[in-house]
């Protein structure tokens, strides 16, 4: 997997849930590719609803799109997921978004919020094309 990240898709940054036994990936991943690249994310009140807001401000921005409806199963899966994911706000303005037990997981959910943590501070410089015209 480390070497499909790292050499296949160049990631620049991964943000990687480090709850419980999501520990230990993190910290091979970290030690494959590096601390610069991995942001292990430990699920608590504060950073889940950090994660919730950046996932709402991503939304709402214009940052976040999904691809179009290719007919599988995860794609179907995710489409749920949004669908029934619920927020609540606590007095402190703190944000806990899930999908309700009965309704399922939030594995999708909670993948696309780690996305756009990934995504957050990654240098946007301007991609330039390699290559030749064509001759006519």
């Amino acid at each position: 997997m480390t070497d499909a990240l790292g050499e296949v898709w160049r990631v620049r940054r991964l943000a990687v849930d480090a709850t419980g036994l999501g520990e230990t990936l993190a910290r091979l991943l970290a030690r494959r590719l590096g601390d610069s690249v991995v942001r292990p994310v430990r699920f608590t009140a504060e950073s889940k609803s950090k994660l919730g807001y950046g996932l709402l401000a991503a939304v709402n921005g214009g940052r976040l799109k999904l691809y179009a409806a290719d007919g599988s199963s995860e794609y179907a899966q995710f489409q749920r997921e949004i669908e029934f994911a619920r927020v609540h706000f606590r007095p402190n303005q703190q944000m806990n978004f899930f999908v309700q037990a009965a309704d399922g997981h939030n594995d999708y959910l909670m993948s696309a919020a780690l996305a756009v943590e990934a995504a957050n501070d990654i240098e946007t410089r301007p991609r330039i094309a390699r290559g030749h015209m064509a001759e006519e």
